[in-house]
């Protein structure tokens, strides 16, 4: 309720949520199917050998490749409050079979919602690595083992949450929060680390 109300497109978004909620539902009774058929310890292995596969041609490809270091930047001129000029740097080093996204040379932290969370930013780079390396492996973890993120807390790529903060995913999986309520309400995305 509360998210769909917050929405500039309510009925779009209420259809997106529960798409969402039957995909994973589909997918918890087919994995239960295949447990019950084939038993834990053989889909458990399964799973394994197919992440270790898609991690073992990402990087034969990247072997394939020249090692280098490819450089760019872009920057965003507003952080929600203030025109304020805020650097996004990432360094590509492609070296043997890893690549390394360094995003160290970007601003720092921003006051305002142009703020990212390392999942935020994992999950714009993974976006790129899965579309321009993986486009013919099976997308699992494996395509994202072989690549590095580099980018430390504090800055603007890496946003420190704070109560009473906002941040903003500069890449990946987008989302837009309005509140249309007269009234003030939270906003909570779950981050869950290994």
């Amino acid at each position: 309720g509360m998210i769909v109300t917050a929405s500039r497109l309510p009925d779009q978004l209420g259809l997106d949520i529960r798409a969402f909620i039957a995909t994973v539902n589909v997918a918890r009774r087919r994995v239960t199917d295949l447990v019950a058929r084939y038993g834990a310890k053989t889909v458990t292995e399964v799973m394994r050998r197919m992440i270790a596969s898609s991690e073992a041609r990402l990087r034969a490809r990247l072997r394939e490749l020249p090692d280098g270091i490819a450089h760019a930047a872009d920057f965003i001129e507003h952080d929600g409050h203030d025109n304020v000029l805020y650097k996004i740097d990432c360094k590509a080093i492609k070296k043997g079979d890893t690549l390394t996204l360094d995003f160290s040379g970007s601003s720092k932290q921003a006051p305002g919602f142009i703020n990212a969370t390392r999942s935020g930013l994992t999950g714009g780079c993974a976006g790129g690595v899965l579309t321009t390396l993986g486009f013919d492996i099976q997308w699992n973890q494996g395509l994202l083992d072989p690549v590095k993120i580099v980018a430390p807390d504090g800055q603007e790529s890496i946003a420190e949450l704070k109560q009473g903060g906002s941040y903003f995913r500069q890449a990946g999986v987008h989302h837009n929060v309005i509140n249309a309520n007269d009234f003030e309400f939270a906003f909570v995305e779950i981050e869950l680390k290994r």
